[in-house]
């Protein structure tokens, strides 16, 4: 316990996670918040004995935001303060600023103590702890002089007290001042519908569990608000969801705190962001304000704001996971190894995240020991997953990626020949426009709206404006192009529309030339004035003939006045040609794998309607079909007769975006066979260079001499973890050597034609594969020419097995083929290397030799035959040249009388 000297104002708010094992309210672990409001002042000590109003708030919630009614509050000494309600919550009376211990009582089970008012770092209960910050609340009934000789502005330059945003004393606030006495404050004055307000703020403690907001207005007023953590600062990449309360004011400053679950709003240690405050109705004007003085000094207000008054405080939590623990660290790039900054590197299993810096790094504190896949995403990208990170305790581990753009840009989430524009993010607009004759509308992001965030124009006077997003289209492909939108009537003129035209166009083409333009959805006050601020869908049809880009343009304008809100979302470019079938393997007699050319439906690909098998005889039945990844459907199928070709049609299966109504004929193809022509095994050697020489180029040939190297059975390898595969050739990890090179032969079968092949690897970090010296494939690097030094483009923990990748390849030749292979290290310092890869050809039933078996067994004067296929004649001769003589009508076992000095059989 801690005692404060009068005279000094002082509030502090302390979160921690208590273990309830015995809660009836909760399962596991809860928070508990707390937080002091005392009346006294700096330049003036109150009365001997008094200190002021002073009130201890608390707060009890789940580890879901949730709060817990009926926890009782204890001091440290026993005396019983009060009880949570309904709400989670309790405000209990003090009359003293000495410093209060309390206890949880939840049932029999008595919770540690909390130091209440603790200027430390508070013990971790738990899995969890929280830092402690001040707060202060200044009641203008109150006396009291107040020192204003200090007052920062936010934003200002020069020696404002409340640039510096770091946190002296480990506080998690919002707001800091560095000068002793002084106040951040910023006062907005902006009429209804302000739109949000906040501040930065750095956190010091990896998870954002609670928001402390304080607001004085008018008696018996509602106030709804919204809080939202973002990357960085304004305008940032949304830090988990956003949470809203609806608070009463009744004329003083009213506590409330808005909760998030321990998992929500995962932030880093140290790292920048900003807490934005947003309301929906009833506030228009209203200032956000922190203090951060250690001893505690006040907020004043000289002139009162219009409306309301807002204070706010972050409260932060370590998060740190029962078990050992270790961190992961690493960097996302993009192709060109650029960093990228703003994307989410996770854990799925761990339910951990990170968010990348301006330098394209991440750290990850507090995970469990054990292995992981670790996936990095980042909008209008492709998202990548490094599997098999190895995190151990007390260490720290790398995983690093390289991502490629998709196709269709910031924002876009790409579904084969569809894709979707979600306007979760801002989008990437290839024009932008506003005409000149009156002011610009904001184009902005909103939450909510109709699914997640919503693309919002507002408009602060007349004007027109349009902004343009440029969209990939295939030529000769119909399309549905849907935007679900809302807009209340106006009474002045406005326009508001969403439009498109194929090619790619201007925004001041959307403006000018709007004739030019197909409307998807217009609102005016002429013609369908809103449609009741309700989210309606709204579609429109097209063929993009020889296109390859359709543009889409959003304008708000009004010729007097302000022109309504309007709002767009979820806007679905979707074509309406069935994906197509790109292969089929049948795996085994009973099973067959069928590739589409995009993301299918997981109702439609397993109706085994949808699917017919057949072959010279008549049909083949199926037993079941399984989606096992976007792309792929397994077919369990009754027995296929050996070396007959089998056609599979497959007909009404749908794109993942496609309507289920959508019906027509997906493609036919010939079922394929793996034909084994370099297996993993010890019969298949490699010849390998690893003496950390830069080959340059012409290893990769077909005629390069490698008989110098050593040669070895794969999986060649360094690696201390556990492999899919026995490691048969020891290799020598070292920080020269940055490459691994591998080259093999093999030779087709001569039956072979017009294959297909297919390659399974197992790769630590990364390689590129040349077929005959033509590159064939490469795997965890980026694009760009591939050099001695280049770094792999992604981190493996433990290797396994990836693929099948499937290729056909014109490189491949009818005798020997060579087949050379490099292997990269993300890291020159990387303590292992892995290669083993498998090769396959996919062929037809009839072109697959036979795997027949002819045994001879002597008997005295006579030998018996077996073999094993019925369908080859069995053929003999004097001489192992011939001439070949065939048994016709002759089966297998057959007996023949050793009556010739010798003689030689064989099937054909």
């Amino acid at each position: 316990m801690r005692s404060f000297r009068s005279g000094v104002g002082l509030a502090s708010i302390l979160a921690g996670i208590l273990a309830v094992p015995s809660s009836t309210h909760a399962v596991g672990n809860y928070a508990v918040a707390f937080w002091r409001e005392a009346g006294a002042y700096e330049n003036q000590a109150p009365p001997a004995g008094e200190g002021g109003n002073h009130s201890a708030f608390v707060h009890v919630w789940d580890e879901n935001g949730q709060p817990l009614a009926g926890k009782q509050i204890y001091t440290s000494w026993g005396v019983l303060l009060g009880a949570t309600d309904a709400n989670g919550y309790a405000e209990i009376e003090l009359r003293r600023p000495n410093g209060y211990d309390f206890q949880i009582r939840d049932g029999a089970h008595l919770t540690g103590t909390t130091p209440v008012l603790s200027e430390e770092r508070p013990p971790s209960w738990g899995r969890y702890s929280f830092e402690v910050g001040f707060q202060f609340k200044q009641n203008a009934a109150n006396p009291g002089t107040f020192d204003t000789s200090h007052v920062g502005t936010l934003n200002a330059s020069g020696s404002d007290p409340c640039r510096d945003l770091s946190a002296p004393h480990t506080r998690s606030l919002a707001f800091h001042s560095t000068f002793g006495g002084n106040y951040c404050s910023d006062q907005f004055l902006l009429g209804n519908w302000t739109a949000s307000h906040g501040q930065t703020f750095v956190a010091t403690g990896n998870r954002v569990v609670a928001v402390k907001a304080m607001m004085a207005a008018g008696f018996g007023v509602h106030y709804y608000w919204t809080a939202q953590v973002l990357e960085g600062g304004p305008g940032g990449t949304p830090i988990g969801p956003p949470r809203s309360t609806r608070l009463f004011v009744d004329g003083e400053y009213y506590p409330i705190l808005v909760k998030w679950g321990v998992n929500d709003v995962q932030v880093v240690p140290g790292r920048t962001y900003f807490l934005q405050i947003s309301h929906s109705e009833g506030l228009n004007a209203y200032r956000v304000n922190r203090d951060n003085d250690p001893t505690g000094h006040y907020f004043e207000y000289e002139t009162p704001v219009p409306g309301a008054e807002l204070m706010g405080l972050v409260v932060c939590a370590n998060y740190t996971n029962a078990g050992p623990t270790g961190t992961l660290t690493g960097f996302v790039r993009d192709a060109t190894n650029n960093p990228l900054a703003g994307a989410v590197v996770s854990v799925p299993d761990a339910a951990l995240y990170s968010t990348t810096t301006a330098n394209g790094g991440y750290a990850i504190p507090f995970v469990p020991a054990g292995t992981y896949d670790v996936v990095a995403a980042k909008a209008g990208y492709v998202t990548r997953v490094n599997t098999g990170v190895a995190i151990s305790q007390g260490l720290t581990s790398t995983s690093s990626f390289n991502l490629t753009l998709q196709s269709g840009g910031s924002g876009i989430v790409t579904n084969g020949s569809s894709l979707l524009q979600p306007f979760e993010s801002v989008p990437a607009w290839n024009s932008t426009f506003d005409a000149t004759w009156g002011s610009a509308a904001t184009f902005a992001l909103v939450n909510p709206g109709q699914t997640g965030n919503a693309l919002q124009a507002t408009r602060g006077g007349p004007g027109s404006s349009a902004r343009v997003q440029v969209l990939p289209v295939k030529p000769n492909t119909p399309y549905a192009l849907t935007v679900w939108s809302r807009c209340p009537s106006f009474s002045s003129a406005y326009w508001a529309e969403c439009g498109y035209r194929l090619g790619s166009q201007t925004a001041q083409d959307f403006d000018a030339n709007a004739g030019a333009w197909t409307l998807v959805k217009k609102f005016s006050n002429t013609g369908a004035n809103g449609n009741g601020n309700v989210w309606t869908p709204y579609t429109v049809n097209f063929t993009s003939g020889a296109n390859t880009q359709v543009s889409v343009g959003f304008k708000l304008g009004a010729s007097t006045g302000t022109g309504p809100t309007v709002q767009w979302d979820q806007l679905a470019l979707v074509s309406l040609a069935l994906p197509g079938l790109a292969l089929v393997v049948a795996d085994t007699p009973t099973q067959m794998t069928v590739s589409f050319t995009e993301p299918v439906s997981a109702a439609a690909a397993t109706n085994l309607l949808n699917f017919r098998l057949t072959n010279g005889t008549g049909l083949i039945g199926f037993v079941s079909a399984t989606l096992t990844n976007a792309t792929n459907v397994v077919l369990a199928t009754a027995p296929q007769p050996p070396r007959l070709d089998h056609t599979l049609t497959v007909s009404n299966v749908t794109a993942v975006l496609q309507p289920s109504s959508l019906t027509g004929r997906n493609g036919q193809l010939t079922v394929r066979v793996p034909l084994t022509l370099v297996p993993l095994d010890d019969t298949a050697r490699w010849q390998y260079e690893q003496t950390g020489a830069n080959l340059g180029t012409a290893w990769r040939g077909p005629s390069y001499d490698d008989s110098a190297w050593p040669s070895g059975a794969a999986l060649l390898a360094e690696s201390s973890g556990p492999l899919p595969e026995p490691i048969r050739t020891l290799l020598a990890v070292a920080t020269n050597k940055p490459t691994f090179y591998f080259r093999t032969k093999f030779a087709p079968p001569a039956s072979v034609t017009n294959a297909l092949l297919r390659l399974r690897t197992v790769v630590d970090d990364g390689a590129v594969f040349w077929l005959n010296g033509a590159e064939l494939f490469r795997l965890g690097l980026g694009t760009g020419s591939i050099g001695f030094t280049t770094r792999a483009a992604r981190t493996v923990g433990l290797a396994a097995w990836e693929g099948p990748f499937d290729f056909a390849s014109p490189s491949l030749l009818a005798g020997t083929n060579v087949l050379a292979v490099e292997v990269h290290q993300a890291e020159v310092t990387s303590p292992d290397a892995v290669f083993g890869a498998t090769v396959e050809a996919l062929v037809l039933p009839s072109q697959r030799p036979l795997d027949a078996l002819l045994s001879i067994t002597r008997h005295t004067n006579a030998v018996t035959l077996v073999w094993t296929e019925a369908s080859l004649t069995l053929e003999w001769a004097t001489n192992v040249t011939g001439p070949w003589t065939p048994e016709v009508g002759t089966t297998s076992p057959a007996t023949v009388p050793a009556t010739n000095a010798a003689l030689f059989f064989r099937l054909k």
